[in-house]
């Protein structure tokens, strides 16, 4: 697994500063594989050819230097291609090249429009100067995207719209084509400004592709990118984007810069694990970005650094880039990647061409388009309604990102508004689990028949759950869930369901807060395409941590996917699973959290690998040790029992049918 880092200008710049660096580095060499030297110190967009001339002087310098200490490869991280946000305009001057503007006429103070006069030729050279430093790879960071820079959505400048209205023969000034950006008959303007916003991407991709090509056919490139769903706007089809740089390498993006919230790690590596799903096959060198910006030390424990960095490797990760000794030294963080490098070796060389597994949140690039819009386009929170989804991988539930292998479907809000109609049945074919949201979208579309119940009512005050005394509810039967609904505005509207077919049930129902029924919420039924349903009319995706919903959910999950799960964690314990699994079933590597601060107790789990003859977990010295398991002799999957775990403390496991060699140690 490659153990790359990223190194701030400020640590190299001046002699004394790269001196005591290269003190540093040479304590940890065997820690360090590869080395990112940041180009620029801030976010602004602009700064002079002189400055790259004068920094390039010295990177000839530096980066032959770090070779002699012996750092396998050595490059440059561009921190700045258009900027990321207005920083320091007021030090740099008002950059001399078209700035963005955002569909509002506000202009970016630092950041730059791709389309500008004079912006290729200015990157070009930047890049070509920078490339002719002799690095091994260069890095493109992650400002490259056409949303959040200081203005939020870009970029409606005379140039960029004239150019726009040249590709699709239209005629728009930017208060015309924003109105009909926001207006409902406006899917075709949506759909086109997206594709205009990626075929922007694209030709800086090439721009710079070729420019450094030009300089050294030799050097490595690779793009980070940003979140899909946060990055809608830009329509990010990161394989166009990376084959017109010609990159190898790639790096995911997501925040979690501190450990403030320390479940946010569950958004950060789902976030990656979705972007990593659009790379191309032929991307294997994918870099998690361990995050510490701005470089405070106490914002982020050593011990939260080496839990997600555990955990992006069961996601598809080959490496980690650490981006947390950009600023000063880190002598804690670097024993700890000594200590744990080992495991993360065998992790990743177990897992090369597994995927991950579980439950997929359905999303699609075409959601900024086609969702359903009324003077509200620029807004995309209702597409992050979709990460609600991450309260179940809270909760023992296993998630993946990738609709191909997934075991069944989540529809999260409006996200079905993105599919087309035949998109939709393959999802309800395969099975699915819904929100009442969903539900009556699928009805507008007349596709609320595959799921058995349509809507007859909607609440949101004085009402809770109660699950039926149904023999599928088992041990959960007859219990009541209050979730508070009123409290919780838009996410409070509870669904009061009917059966269409008398073959769909019901398992759980609203009652008053006085105890009087108020009709049937939560339905199950299997369709004439095969798949079965799950409709949940009360708040699915939130306040699900008691026993007795999490025993229900985890049996629904079971039902949906034909009982096709491939982790289930069977106490009521704050366990988090990752899971990266073979195609074919054969083996799975478990990456397993307590996500609380209390131990869990022993506790039991099954695993997807039918008939595994070795279970094992997976040590810091990298070593694999036998675990004790049975093999369900009725559904073939692995039972085992796991020792308590403490308050934070994460497990690495392995499972395969394989009896020796690839499991073992002597690979």
């Amino acid at each position: 697994m490659k153990k790359a880092y990223r190194i701030g200008y400020w640590r190299y710049y001046e002699d004394a500063e790269f001196e005591a660096l290269l003190r540093f580095l040479e304590r940890y060499r065997d820690c360090v594989d590869e080395l990112a030297l940041f180009t620029e110190y801030s976010h602004h967009g602009y700064y002079p050819l002189s400055y790259f001339q004068d920094l390039c002087q010295v990177l000839k310098r530096r980066i032959p230097a770090l070779r002699e200490l012996g750092i396998p490869s050595v490059g440059l991280n561009v921190l700045d291609t258009l900027g990321h946000i207005d920083e320091a305009w007021d030090v740099w001057g008002e950059p001399p090249l078209e700035r963005m503007m955002g569909h509002d006429g506000r202009v970016s103070r630092s950041c730059l429009c791709p389309n500008g006069a004079g912006y290729q030729q200015y990157i070009q050279e930047k890049y070509k100067l920078l490339a002719e430093t002799g690095p091994d790879f260069i890095w493109v960071d992650d400002d490259i995207r056409m949303h959040h820079h200081t203005v939020d959505y870009a970029c409606f400048c005379p140039r960029c719209i004239e150019r726009f209205n040249q590709r699709n023969h239209t005629t728009y000034d930017r208060e015309k084509l924003v109105q009909m950006l926001n207006s409902p008959e406006g899917e075709r303007e949506r759909r086109a400004w997206l594709d205009w916003n990626c075929h922007t991407i694209t030709e800086l991709m090439k721009w710079i592709g070729s420019s450094v090509s030009e300089a050294s056919p030799t050097i490595r490139l690779g793009l980070m990118t940003s979140g899909v769903v946060w990055g809608n706007y830009s329509n990010p089809e990161y394989g166009q984007w990376m084959e017109a740089l010609g990159a190898s390498m790639a790096r995911p993006g997501g925040g979690f810069s501190n450990d403030d919230e320390p479940l946010d790690i569950v958004r950060k590596i789902h976030e990656c694990a979705r972007q990593i799903a659009l790379y191309p096959k032929e991307i294997s060198d994918i870099q998690y970005e361990l995050e510490n910006f701005p470089y405070q030390r106490l914002s982020k424990s050593v011990a939260m650094v080496i839990l997600e960095c555990t955990a992006s490797l069961a996601v598809g990760h080959s490496g980690i880039a650490f981006n947390a000794i950009s600023s000063g030294d880190y002598p804690e963080l670097m024993e700890a990647v000594r200590q744990y490098g080992a495991m993360w070796d065998t992790m990743e060389r177990l897992t090369r061409g597994f995927v991950p597994g579980g439950l997929y949140p359905c999303f699609s690039l075409a959601y900024a388009a086609k969702r359903r819009v009324d003077g509200d386009w620029f807004s995309f929170r209702a597409a992050q309604k979709v990460d609600q989804a991450y309260e179940w991988n809270k909760i023992g539930i296993p998630l993946t990102m990738r609709p191909e292998g997934a075991c069944a479907n989540l529809l999260i809000g409006s996200m079905p508004e993105a599919y087309e109609e035949e998109a939709l049945k393959k999802i309800l074919a395969q099975g699915a689990i819904m929100d009442g949201q969903a539900l009556s979208i699928l009805a507008q579309r007349g596709l609320d028949k595959f799921c058995g119940v349509k809507i007859i009512k909607t609440v949101d005050n004085g009402v809770y759950e109660r699950i039926y005394d149904h023999p599928f509810n088992g041990m959960a039967a007859g219990s009541k869930r209050d979730p508070y609904i009123t409290f919780w505005g838009e996410d409070s509207k509870c669904y009061v369901l009917e059966k269409t077919d008398e073959a769909a049930q019901f398992i759980s129902g609203l009652e008053t807060i006085c105890g009087t029924p108020a009709g049937p919420c939560m339905s199950l039924y299997e369709n004439s395409l095969g798949g079965r349903i799950a409709v949940m009319g009360i708040m699915p995706w939130k306040f699900v941590g008691s026993p007795e919903k999490r025993y229900q959910l985890q049996a629904v999950c079971s039902w949906v996917s034909r009982g096709q799960m491939p982790v289930s964690i069977r106490e009521c314990v704050k366990v988090i699973p990752f899971i990266a699994c073979a195609e074919d079933g054969s083996s799975a590597l478990l990456v397993l959290i307590n996500g609380s601060l209390d131990e869990t107790g022993p506790f039991a789990l099954d695993v997807n690998v039918k008939n595994a003859a070795g279970a094992y977990q997976i040590g810091q010295d990298g070593l694999l040790r036998p675990l004790l398991f049975q093999v369900d002799q009725e559904t073939g999957r692995a039972r085992m029992e796991l020792n308590s775990m403490k308050a934070w403390e994460f497990s690495v496991l392995y499972l395969t049918k394989e009896p020796s060699g690839r499991c073992g140690n002597d690979f």
